[in-house]
């Protein structure tokens, strides 16, 4: 897959410049900024580990994500956000647009097409992807197997004219999309 900005896993990594009670780097260095992340075919991620991510977007903002075809992952096709996101962040103003998901969550459950986890601010505009075939996994219960899911109170999104199919719980789920 392709990972954008930098990265924290609470459990087992510390950054330096990240204050780990907001969930955001003090220092902007960590922040990934006016990049382009198209054309891309990206499928069979995570073969090591399951919870593989087709594009993983971090702390990033100023950025265009387009005409990507993402194909047959573990967990999430897509996943904006890296923090908590119940505080504001630096993320914002990315352009999710034009991108093909398809056979997201074979085998892990929880996630999405595109799943997003952070308030947004510039709004991000999620726009003309199409998203289908979520699977059933065997091997979890197989919930929230979603197109598009705002997890824990994530907002700050502009979502239009999007085509979601066949996704095993639903289309769209949580947060406060604006």
């Amino acid at each position: 897959g392709i990972q954008a900005g930098m990265f924290q896993n609470y459990d087992s990594d510390v950054y330096p410049g990240v204050d780990y009670e907001k969930g955001t780097p003090t220092d902007t260095r960590y922040i990934q900024k006016d990049d382009i992340i198209s054309n891309n075919y990206i499928t069979r991620v995570g073969s090591t580990y399951q919870d593989g991510i087709g594009i993983n977007l971090g702390w990033i903002s100023n950025t265009v994500i387009e005409h990507n075809d993402i194909y047959n992952v573990p967990y999430t096709g897509m996943k904006l956000g890296n923090g908590k996101p119940t505080l504001v962040s630096p993320l914002g103003n990315l352009q999710v647009r034009f991108n093909n998901i398809a056979r997201n969550n074979t085998i892990l459950s929880d996630g999405a097409g595109i799943y997003a986890y952070a308030k947004h601010s510039p709004l991000t505009k999620v726009e003309g992807n199409y998203i289908h075939d979520g699977w059933y996994s065997q091997y979890e219960d197989s919930s929230n197997i979603l197109g598009l899911y705002f997890d824990d109170g994530a907002n700050g999104f502009n979502v239009v004219n999007n085509l979601i199919s066949n996704e095993a719980t639903g289309e769209i789920n949580g947060g406060e999309a604006e």
